[in-house]
């Protein structure tokens, strides 16, 4: 009874890892345009999702946590692709989530 309970255990645990490596995997390769924003919230920059491959995605603010500064002007547009984090969104924050930037580019 224990032995059978541990392997069902083991299995579950090892298929929720690898579920959660494959999502953020998805989100790792597919592209999004956006548009900075200034916020008067202790996430002062945020990217709104204007386009991309995943529509679950669009419209919504995500707070980037390794943004560089030179893509911190309100009103760019970017090209970019992200990994969501598991990072808390700090109170009082208006982005709908927190990712770190990859592949980050101004549109043109």
């Amino acid at each position: 009874m224990i032995k059978r309970f541990l392997i069902l255990f083991g299995t579950a645990l090892l298929s929720s890892c690898i579920t959660q490596k494959n999502v953020h995997k998805v989100h790792y390769d597919q592209p999004y345009n956006g548009i900075v924003h200034f916020t008067k919230t202790p996430c002062k920059v945020n990217v709104e999702i204007i386009s991309g491959n995943n529509n679950e995605y669009v419209g919504k603010t995500i707070y980037g946590i390794n943004m560089d500064p030179k893509f911190q002007k309100n009103g760019l547009k970017l090209n970019f692709d992200f990994v969501p984090s598991k990072a808390l969104i700090p109170e009082g924050c208006t982005a709908n989530f927190i990712a770190t930037f990859t592949n980050i580019s101004v549109m043109k």
